[in-house]
């Protein structure tokens, strides 16, 4: 609280070729000025500076293991910027990312991925693919863990954006 800026976790290959950012909060038609705060070397995880204060603040997960068949809901913007958000299950997890069963569209990359904990909603990861175009996978998955599927998406975990953040 306090601060006249607002940070923004997403997938850095949404990020890492824009010459500008310019960022749009849910229910506000104003294009704030943002910029690259911080990109992860083997992930496809960056951290946003927006200079604008949004009091909207979605809560990080402390939980790094979360299980198959866990609810999860994931919001996207999708190709035509409209927000839209869809929910399923963990159905895999292993080497800093999870496979979800929420209806990933393409453009959705970076929206957060939300779980119940503890009576909240809370972030327990960041979009990065459907399918397996523009992934940046980490060092370590094998090809055969990896489905590529329309109803099939991808997302780094708990443990990846926390590990990541650590480093700021």
């Amino acid at each position: 609280r306090g601060k006249d800026y607002s940070l923004v976790l997403t997938a850095k290959h949404v990020v890492m070729t824009a010459t500008k950012l310019t960022v749009s909060f849910y229910g506000d038609e104003v294009e704030h000025d943002a910029y690259v705060l911080m990109m992860a070397g083997d992930l496809d995880l960056a951290v946003v500076k927006v200079e604008h204060r949004h009091d909207f603040e979605a809560v990080l997960s402390d939980n790094l293991e979360h299980g198959v068949f866990t609810e999860v809901w994931r919001i996207g913007a999708g190709l035509t910027g409209e927000i839209h958000a869809s929910n399923g299950h963990i159905a895999e997890t292993g080497n800093y990312f999870m496979q979800i069963s929420a209806g990933v569209n393409k453009g959705d990359s970076g929206g957060p991925v939300f779980a119940f904990e503890d009576g909240k909603w809370r972030v327990v990861g960041i979009t990065i693919a459907v399918g397996l175009k523009n992934v940046i996978f980490p060092k370590g998955v094998p090809l055969n863990a990896i489905t590529s599927s329309p109803n099939i998406g991808y997302a780094h975990d708990t443990l990846s954006f926390m590990e990541f953040l650590t480093g700021m």
